[in-house]
């Protein structure tokens, strides 16, 4: 049903698309066709449904059947792309912090990017509960993600989240965007920002993230270009918290 969706997105021109694989993952877990593939593979003897997630075997395993869905569904739209006379759609996916968690959620994104299934990756800070390495809030494993598309054409993507309630919106940007240049990250992407589209410093921080040069001095002159207000009535009208937050009415 999904590749029929794909399909006629594919159709209309659309530039790409992106596996949110970390909202309602994992994507494999112990259908009848993991089961079987399971057993083929390494016996009967062994129950993998015992066995950690991120085992080898069972990550192995899992990992396959997600890259021959990830194979079919590239096929399916740059065919659809061609007939329609538009070009091939980009796929992209999200991954979690750590080597472990995305082992834990089936992801395999180094056997991906080297067969060349996946156009982009986008590494989140998100996920570090299911994996047995600790992460600093909001970073990720930069070194095995490097690891991942070194000698592919797969790009890869830095996830900046939103800073936590009180902190400087623009030096926080700025900390982040500074630290992951030095280690090599040279794009970035700002997903899940309900609770960014109120706050105009946000958006004055991220319009100037894109400069290299100068970067310290727009972020301050960015930061400092609005004043918020929060509004407390409306036209007589008492903004109460339980009817209209005042957070969105500012």
């Amino acid at each position: 049903r999904m590749l029929q969706i794909y399909r006629a997105a594919a159709g209309y021109g659309i530039d790409g698309i992106h596996l949110i694989t970390i909202r309602g993952g994992p994507m494999v877990m112990y259908e009848k066709e993991m089961l079987e593939r399971f057993r083929e593979r390494f016996g009967t003897k062994v129950d993998p449904r015992k066995l950690p997630l991120h085992e080898e075997r069972v990550w192995r395993v899992r990992t396959e059947l997600f890259g021959e869905y990830l194979r079919r569904l590239r096929a399916t739209m740059h065919q659809a792309a061609r007939v329609a006379g538009h070009k091939p759609p980009l796929i992209s996916m999200h991954g979690l912090c750590t080597q472990t968690a995305m082992r834990t959620f089936g992801l395999d994104f180094k056997s991906w990017a080297q067969q060349g299934l996946v156009d982009r990756i986008v590494a989140s800070p998100w996920g570090e509960e299911f994996g047995a390495e600790k992460c600093e809030w909001p970073d990720f494993d930069v070194k095995f993600y490097l690891d991942c598309v070194k000698g592919t054409k797969t790009e890869l993507v830095a996830e900046v989240w939103r800073p936590r309630p009180g902190k400087d919106i623009g030096r926080y940007y700025l900390k982040w965007i500074e630290k992951w240049r030095k280690r090599g990250l040279k794009q970035f992407a700002f997903w899940d920002t309900n609770q960014r589209h109120p706050n105009a410093e946000h958006f004055a921080a991220l319009s100037v993230l894109g400069h290299e040069r100068d970067l310290r001095k727009q972020i301050e002159i960015s930061s400092k270009r609005y004043r918020q207000v929060t509004l407390k009535t409306l036209l007589g009208i008492e903004l109460a918290k339980d009817r209209f937050p005042p957070w969105i009415c500012g």
